[in-house]
């Protein structure tokens, strides 16, 4: 990228995503995820299986995610009150 990095990048759209994977050819900057708010590194270049592997971990936490949210949302039976 000519005017940004990637890192440059993803701090202007953090606001606007809710998951962030990084590519990359640089494995330093993969030792840490969570350091840069990435919930994976793709390492280039990207096997099918890794690439796989990572889309079904976010599905997984998405629906973790959801179910939480949801369940936080619910108002337990007891505190209804049904004549």
């Amino acid at each position: 990228m000519p005017d940004l990095n990637g890192l440059e990048l993803a701090e202007l759209i953090e606001h606007q995503t809710k998951k962030l994977v990084f590519t990359t050819v640089h494995a330093n900057f993969a030792s840490n995820p969570h350091e840069l708010n990435a919930d994976d590194f793709l390492l280039k270049p990207i096997s099918q299986t890794k690439f796989e592997q990572t889309v079904i971990c976010l599905r997984w936490l998405f629906i973790y995610q959801m179910r939480k949210a949801f369940q936080k949302s619910i108002v337990p039976i007891s505190f209804l009150k049904i004549k």
